[in-house]
């Protein structure tokens, strides 16, 4: 079993003129995505792409926390050491 829906779309234009020139278009619409095997199938890739998508994100983030851990520290080491350069 096959889900159409309609999908209608009503415009009314009002030129400077004066009047209304209404337009409509009609349009079927797939409801339901996945119905057969082969949609099926589809969305197993999309799973398994946002999948991958997801892993190498989350790989990214702790490579970059990774290098930039210690740099940071340095920094932060750099800016709050407690001997100013201005004090003599």
């Amino acid at each position: 079993m096959q889900l159409n829906g309609l999908l209608c779309r009503l415009v009314v234009e009002y030129p400077a003129t004066g009047g209304a020139i209404p337009s409509y278009t009609v349009r079927t619409v797939k409801l339901l995505r996945y119905v057969s095997s082969m949609d099926f199938f589809v969305l197993a890739c999309e799973c398994i792409f946002c999948v991958f998508i997801a892993y190498y994100i989350v790989e990214e983030i702790l490579e970059v926390t990774k290098f930039l851990r210690p740099v940071t520290t340095k920094f932060l080491y750099f800016i709050c050491r407690d001997d100013d350069l201005t004090s003599d």
